[in-house]
């Protein structure tokens, strides 16, 4: 049997490579995605600590000092999250634009893929084709043989 050999082979193989190269792309997204989501929950953590150590402080004497330092470190926390807000929205439209961008890759690659196994398919009955032909007339020379030898024999 003769070897398959696929004409876009080539091709077939960059895109398993750009493939694999979007996914890398989109996972490196959605882990800085997640960084930020973390640094998110992070900040709004410390933030509610300091609303309770605030309120526990109330019943105590607070001087207005202190107060005014906790004021500024919330208004600070505000600024970081407006700031980390924004940076998970520009990561969540990126994430968005990694998975569209491998969507695109990976159904290319599909219709390759399929192009293919078509490919190997026709091949493989042609050559079944083939070899049905080759023992056939294997076959019709043996029985005009056999058929020889029975006229000579009588």
């Amino acid at each position: 049997m003769a070897k398959f050999n696929f004409k876009l082979q080539n091709l077939l193989n960059i895109k398993e490579k750009l493939e694999n190269q979007k996914k890398n792309e989109l996972a490196q997204v959605m882990e800085r995605l997640n960084k930020y989501k973390k640094q998110k929950e992070n900040v709004e953590t410390v933030q509610k600590e300091i609303y309770n150590d605030m309120k526990e402080e109330l019943g105590r004497k607070i001087s207005a000092d202190m107060i005014k330092k906790s004021n500024d470190y919330i208004a600070y926390l505000k600024k970081v999250l407006v700031q980390v807000q924004k940076n998970i929205n520009i990561y969540e439209k990126e994430v968005d634009k990694k998975r569209e961008e491998l969507m695109k890759v990976l159904t290319e690659r599909k219709m390759y893929e399929k192009l293919r196994e078509k490919e190997l398919e026709k091949f493989v009955k042609s050559e079944n084709q083939k070899e049905q032909k080759a023992l056939d007339e294997v076959a019709g020379y043996k029985h005009m043989k056999n058929k020889e030898q029975s006229t000579n024999n009588k």
